[in-house]
């Protein structure tokens, strides 16, 4: 189901429900830039000592950098496209981008639906540890999030699609010729 939003790099927002719902207006709400992220915050007014990513201390933290730029970002999508077999783009610098990689991506609709549905989960859990080190002051290291982002992806897949069921052990190896 396409929502029709296009953004700037002329990608066309998927939904995608094997994903969570959050998960899904998070990417969303992330290609279009409009997460309460440091900048917008700033620019509705609210006051802040600075607008640097809180992970990695380094960018002004817009959902790109958050997303993509920061070197964090950076190390847990490195991660994630080691582990589905997929080069990582070199020119990826914003959400959108990533995002489009996957529609330019050889392969067929129900591996790129997998792998979005890992990119969803990606997107959600880096979020989602920005958040934890900000409110809680807890720091989520890149390999305990990519761990999480397996066990997530695994998880809705199992419970929201009709694809075949995959071992775990052959989730973990991304072996997913018995799900196409």
């Amino acid at each position: 189901m396409s929502a029709g939003v296009q953004n700037n790099v002329d990608t066309t927002f998927q939904w995608n429900a094997w994903a969570i719902s959050k998960s899904n207006f998070l990417t969303w709400r992330a290609i279009m830039g409009k997460l309460p992220t440091k900048i917008e915050l700033r620019k509705r007014g609210v006051v802040l000592p600075d607008v640097n990513g809180d992970r990695c201390g380094y960018g002004i933290e817009d959902a790109n950098h958050a997303f993509v730029n920061c070197l964090l970002a950076k190390g847990i999508w490195w991660s994630i496209f080691v582990w589905v077999r997929v080069p990582l783009p070199s020119d990826v610098n914003s959400v959108a981008s990533l995002v489009g990689s996957l529609d330019n991506a050889p392969g067929s609709k129900k591996w790129k639906k997998v792998v979005d549905t890992i990119f969803k989960a990606t997107f959600w859990r880096i979020w989602y540890a920005r958040n934890q080190q900000i409110f809680e002051g807890k720091f989520m290291r890149v390999q305990e999030l990519v761990e999480q982002i397996k066990e997530d992806s695994y998880l809705w897949l199992k419970h929201r699609s009709k694809l075949p069921a995959v071992s775990w052990e052959s989730w973990l190896d991304f072996d997913i010729s018995g799900l196409l």
